[in-house]
């Protein structure tokens, strides 16, 4: 008599391609009349193809502009691409407030905050 043995072995998915984003400096403090900057840097996996990115910006307080410079790029495997997030403070604003970085790649959307102090004038 014949017997069939199944031996069971565990199905490995090949890994989905992705990225995270990261914000350098989390927190910006800026003095009246000027700017500040951080990085915002997006980071690829092993399975990422080399493609678009876009990065966004919102939140910034009435009378202040957030911009992103680059705003898009080719993002490469394993690789990290970089944008310089500038915010200019309006007059007259202080306190504390959150804008919301977007990247998007290959149809994924991710978002990180990044965090602003309007320092008082003095």
């Amino acid at each position: 008599t014949d017997v069939a043995v199944a031996v069971a072995h565990p199905v490995v998915w090949p890994l989905a391609p992705h990225f995270v984003v990261a914000v350098t400096r989390p927190t910006v403090h800026i003095q009246p009349g000027s700017a500040g900057t951080t990085l915002v840097r997006v980071t690829s996996n092993g399975a990422w193809l080399a493609s678009p990115v876009s990065v966004s910006v919102t939140g910034a307080p009435a009378g202040s502009a957030a911009t992103l410079s680059p705003a898009s790029g080719t993002l490469a495997v394993d690789a990290t691409w970089a944008s310089t997030l500038t915010v200019t403070r309006g007059q007259g604003q202080t306190g504390d407030f959150q804008l919301t970085v977007t990247a998007c790649g290959l149809g994924i959307c991710h978002d990180v905050p990044a965090f602003v102090v309007l320092q008082p004038d003095t």
